[in-house]
């Protein structure tokens, strides 16, 4: 993937920090082996942004839409490609092409639970039937790395979760956020305040 972003010379975040992330994450959910980046940052004299979630939505937005175009290059229903290229279960834990290290993540599982909940075949039958009418559907499952504190008292919250759910003292509990490889390799300041 080659992209380039122009940002403002005076944005609150690094200059390459959204493209990144964005470039990052983009693999998400899905099995990739052979995938690389470059990214081109020119700082401008544009208005500064602040996006909100923002680097999850493009990064979704981009895998998506390749995943749609390979189904329908392959003349495949689109639900079927993401059920064969999805992480599951028995991939964990895995390493991603970006390497971001999954432990604990369901995205097949989602994926079932998703288009259950919507009764898929029945909306793509409902489609076929509608006559002059065009019926859309858009499939997603996101996979965000969340692992940084600026004070709000993660570790200790994060401690008691996983304490209670291990069944041992929060003091035995060791939490790590950080830039650290395969814990949080990109680290920043929230920008505005999230519960835990």
């Amino acid at each position: 993937m080659r992209a380039s972003r122009r940002i403002s010379a005076y944005c609150f975040f690094p200059a390459n920090y959204m493209i990144a992330v964005v470039a990052m994450i983009l693999p998400g959910s899905h099995r990739l082996r052979n995938y690389g980046f470059a990214l081109d940052v020119f700082l401008t004299n544009k208005c500064p942004a602040g996006p909100m979630r923002a680097p999850m939505a493009s990064a979704s937005w981009i895998m998506e839409g390749t995943i749609d175009a390979i189904a329908r290059e392959l003349g495949l229903d689109p639900l079927e490609v993401r059920r064969v290229n999805t992480i599951t279960d028995a991939d964990l834990p895995c390493a991603t092409a970006t390497d971001e290290l999954y432990v604990d993540v369901t995205p097949a599982a989602t994926l079932e639970r998703a288009t259950q909940a919507i009764d898929y075949g029945a909306f793509r039958t409902r489609q076929a039937q509608a006559a002059g009418e065009h019926l859309g559907l858009g499939i997603c499952t996101v996979v965000e790395p969340t692992t940084m504190a600026s004070g709000q008292g993660y570790e200790t919250t994060l401690a008691q979760c996983a304490g209670e759910a291990l069944g041992c003292r929060i003091e035995d509990v060791s939490v790590q956020l950080g830039p650290y490889r395969h814990r949080a390799p990109w680290h920043g300041k929230p920008r505005q305040p999230r519960p835990a």
